[in-house]
């Protein structure tokens, strides 16, 4: 009786040993993998590469790069016209989708885009409707001037 529960404690000591060692590695990955996904730091990074984009002004200050300004040789070049703006965007490398152009003031713009020469593409923003700060008494329009939220199509 003693012989067979050394040998029966022998086999299911080492097999719990080894169960409980995989389970606690697999509990140390799942916490290392949480910390990671849920880091600022990271997140931003993943999201420069996924959705890159730049918000800029008419004047063609750049506000705030989400990391589209590592594909544009320079910021978007903003040319006014008689009824909205041109947007002058020039690529590092080949973009085979215009990126998209989308103002985030109180204008809506039909937006068109057309092929320049090299890499460049050209955003044609034509008034369609203004709204003014009545429509929206409970907004406050701080408006500088018009921005714009430019992102790469990858």
């Amino acid at each position: 009786m003693v012989k067979q529960l050394k040998i029966v404690f022998g086999i299911i000591v080492p097999l719990l040993t080894v169960f409980v060692i995989i389970y606690a590695f697999q509990a140390y990955l799942d916490n290392r993998v949480k910390d990671i996904i849920n880091d600022e730091d990271f997140i931003g990074k993943v999201a420069s590469n996924v959705r890159p984009y730049v918000i800029f002004d008419e004047k063609g200050s750049v506000l705030m790069d989400g990391g589209g300004m590592q594909y544009l040789q320079k910021p978007p070049e903003i040319i006014p016209c008689d009824k909205g703006f041109r947007v002058i965007v020039t690529p590092k490398e080949h973009l085979h989708t215009a990126p998209i152009v989308e103002s985030l003031n109180l204008t809506q713009y039909a937006i068109f885009y057309t092929r320049g020469s090299g890499y460049v593409w050209i955003c044609h923003l034509y008034r369609a409707a203004k709204f003014t700060e009545d429509d929206f008494a409970d907004i406050s329009a701080d408006e500088a001037g018009n921005r714009f939220r430019l992102e790469i199509v990858k």
